[in-house]
C-alpha cells in the first residue's frame, strides 16, 4: 500500500506543537509529525466548511450513553436532513453478527468514583469491558474477515486513549486499561492482524459534561489546558474518520493528541535523539533499515455487494400509484446478470479492465486457476496459479502477463475458426492435415480418402461477432463435468446468469423462495432465437451421420 500524496499542507512551525496534533511511530518513540498535523488541520477545515460523508460506511459504537462523546459522533453521522440511505441499528453486541464489511469500531466505555482499596467487583467488570472485550471485539472482526479472505479493506478502529494515566486518581482500572490498549500500536506490527485492522489513537482531551472530568472542568482551563465539549470532541475524531486520514493509518498507526495541552517539542526532540541514538547504537547498520517502509503491492479488491433494503420512507411516493398498478402483475427486478464478450460490463464501463476485470477474465478463460496447497518446491501456496505451469500468479502481475491473449480472445473480434478445424481433425483423423497461419487462421487439408459432402452454396458475409470469450467453460463456476457435457451451451449460459442474478438479488440458496412463495408461482423463462444451436446440429447432423444421440436432446433445442 503505497502512501497517499497530499498536496498543499498547512504549514506548521516545528518549534510549537498545536492543541489538536498528530504522531507517528520513529524507532520506538511517538514523535509529532508536522505534516500529518497539517493534513488533519486540513480535514477537520474541510468537515467544518462542507462537510463529508461516511456513505457505504458501518461504525461500530459502544458504550454510547447519555451526553457522551458516542451521542454526539452518532449525532454528527445522521444529520437531522440525513437521507434515506442512512440506517441505525441498536441492540445488544453479538460477536456473530459483526458486518465482514465494518469500518469503523469506536468504543467507549467510561468508569470513576474508585481508588486503589476500593476496588470491587464492578471495577473488574470495568476493566473487562475496556480491554478485554474491546481485544476480543477486535478478534471478532478479524476473525470475519480471514474467514472471507478479505485484506483490501481493512476495518480503521479508532482507539480510547487518555492521558490520564493514575494522575487525578479516584478512576478504579481506567488508567490501567487505556495503558494496556497502547500495546496494540506495538503488536500490530508483530502480529498477523495488521492487514485486517488499522489504528488511530486517540488520547482525548478534557470533556466537559461526560461526568468523567467534572470535578477538573474549572481548573484545568485555568492551567492553559484546553478543554472540550462532547460536541467538539466527536468533530476531533470524526476527522480521524475521514477517508484521507484513514488512507494514512493503513499504512501505519498514528497517535492523535486530542488533549488540548500545549507541548513545547524541545525536550521531547532531545529525548527522541537520545533514543535515536541507543537505537543505532543496538541495531548497527541494520537501523536505517529497520525504520524503513514496507512497500506492499497491491491486491484486487473483489466485491460482490448484497442489494440494499429501503426504509418504509420510500414507499411514500408510491403511495401516489396506488389503485393504479397491478400488484400480481407487476415485473420488479432485483438483479441481472449477464454472460457477454467482455466479462463483468467493466470494459463497457470504464473502456479498459482494471486489476480486478483482468483477473476475472483471465480465470474465465482458463489461463490461471486458484490453488490452496503446496506448489511443486514444497511451499505452502494460497492464490492465483497459471494453468499450464502451475507456477504462482501475483495478482499485479496478471495484467502484463495475459492481457493481450485476454484482448484477442474476448470481445468483439474476427470469428476464430479452431472449433472448426478440430471437427475435421475428429471426423477424418489421419486423413486431414490442419496448421496455424500467422493471422491466427487455420488451413485445412483433405487427404485423398477422406469424405467430403458438399452443401448447397450460400452466401456468408459476416466475419466478426460479440462471441463468448475463448475458453469459458461453465465448470469452472461449480456447474457439475456430466451435467456440461449432456446440456447444450445456451442452456449453460442460461445457468450461470440465472445463478448470479438470484446472487446480485440477494438470494444465495434459490430454495428459501420456497419458504414464501408456492412452487407453482415460481419459473424461470429463457429466450434464445434459435434456440440450442448446438443440440439443433446434433439432432439433424449426429442422426444422419448415425451417431449417438442423447435421447433429450429436443428439449435443448427449443428457443
Amino acid at each position: 500500500f503505497l502512501r497517499p500524496q497530499v498536496s498543499q499542507v498547512t504549514s506548521l512551525s516545528a518549534d510549537k506543537i498545536p492543541l489538536l496534533h498528530l504522531k507517528r511511530k520513529v524507532g520506538g518513540n511517538w514523535e509529532y509529525s508536522s505534516n500529518l498535523t497539517g493534513v488533519y488541520l486540513d480535514v477537520l477545515h474541510e468537515i467544518a466548511t462542507s462537510g463529508t460523508s461516511f456513505k457505504d460506511k458501518n461504525a461500530l459504537l459502544t458504550g454510547v450513553g447519555k451526553g457522551s462523546i458516542g451521542v454526539e459522533i452518532l449525532k454528527a453521522v445522521h444529520p437531522s436532513n440525513t437521507t434515506r440511505e442512512f440506517t441505525i441499528n441498536v441492540a445488544p453486541s453479538k460477536m456473530s453478527k459483526l458486518s465482514s464489511t465494518m469500518s469503523t469500531p469506536i468504543p467507549f466505555a467510561p468508569e470513576n468514583g474508585r481508588e486503589i482499596d476500593g476496588i470491587d467487583d464492578r471495577s473488574e467488570l470495568a476493566h473487562h469491558v475496556m480491554l478485554v472485550n474491546l481485544l476480543r471485539l477486535l478478534s471478532a472482526v478479524k476473525n470475519k474477515k480471514a474467514s472471507r479472505h478479505i485484506v483490501t479493506r481493512p476495518t480503521q478502529v479508532i482507539l480510547p486513549l487518555s492521558p490520564n494515566h493514575g494522575l487525578f486518581g479516584n478512576d478504579g482500572l481506567y488508567s490501567e486499561s487505556k495503558i494496556s490498549l497502547e500495546t496494540l500500536f506495538q503488536r500490530w506490527n508483530s502480529e498477523l492482524w495488521g492487514e485486517y485492522l488499522c489504528l488511530a489513537g486517540a488520547v482525548f482531551g478534557w470533556t466537559r459534561g461526560t461526568g468523567l472530568m467534572g470535578a477538573t472542568n474549572m481548573v484545568a482551563q485555568q492551567d492553559g489546558v484546553r478543554t472540550f465539549s462532547a460536541n467538539e470532541m466527536a468533530f476531533n475524531i470524526l476527522g480521524l474518520m475521514h477517508p484521507l486520514l484513514f488512507s494514512i493509518t493503513q499504512v501505519e498507526p498514528i497517535w492523535a493528541g486530542l488533549n488540548g495541552v500545549n507541548h513545547q517539542s524541545d525536550l521531547r526532540r532531545a529525548i527522541a535523539r537520545d533514543n535515536a541514538a541507543d537505537f543505532k547504537i543496538v541495531n548497527g547498520n541494520e537501523a536505517e533499515r529497520a525504520l524503513q517502509t514496507v512497500t506492499v503491492t497491491p491486491h484486487a479488491n473483489h466485491t460482490y455487494g448484497f442489494p440494499e433494503l429501503e426504509g418504509p420512507d420510500a414507499l411514500k411516493e408510491l403511495s401516489k400509484l396506488q389503485g393504479l398498478v397491478d400488484l400480481e402483475k407487476g415485473i420488479v427486478v432485483t438483479g441481472f446478470a449477464e454472460v457477454g464478450p467482455w466479462g463483468s460490463w467493466e470494459m463497457e464501463a470504464r473502456g479498459q479492465f482494471m486489476i480486478e476485470g483482468c483477473i476475472e477474465m483471465a480465470w474465465m478463460m482458463g489461463y490461471i486457476k486458484h490453488f490452496d496447497g503446496r506448489l511443486k518446491n514444497g511451499n505452502l501456496y494460497v492464490g492465483w496459479v497459471d494453468s499450464k505451469s502451475g507456477d504462482p500468479v501475483d495478482d499485479k502481475d496478471v495484467r502484463g502477463k495475459y492481457e493481450k491473449e485476454i484482448l484477442e480472445h474476448s470481445g468483439i473480434r474476427l470469428i476464430v475458426s479452431e472449433a472448426e478445424a478440430r471437427k475435421f481433425k475428429l471426423e477424418h483423423g489421419d486423413k486431414v492435415d490442419i496448421w496455424t497461419q500467422e493471422s491466427g487462421e487455420y488451413l485445412v487439408k483433405l487427404k485423398k480418402g477422406a469424405r467430403v459432402l458438399v452443401p448447397r452454396a450460400f452466401r456468408f458475409d459476416r466475419f466478426v461477432a460479440g462471441q463468448i470469450p475463448t475458453g469459458w467453460d461453465a465448470g469452472r463456476y461449480g456447474i457439475p463435468a456430466n451435467i456440461v457435457s449432456q446440456t447444450d451451451r445456451t442452456a449453460l449460459w442460461a445457468l450461470v446468469c440465472t445463478a448470479e442474478a438470484l446472487f446480485m438479488s440477494g438470494i444465495t440458496d434459490p430454495y428459501e423462495l420456497y419458504k414464501h412463495v408456492h412452487p407453482s408461482e415460481v419459473g424461470s423463462s429463457l429466450g434464445s432465437g434459435m434456440g440450442g444451436t448446438q443440440s439443433l446440429a446434433a439432432m439433424f447432423k449426429d442422426r444422419r451421420e448415425e451417431k449417438d444421440v442423447q435421447k433429450d436432446i429436443l428439449q435443448f433445442q427449443l428457443g
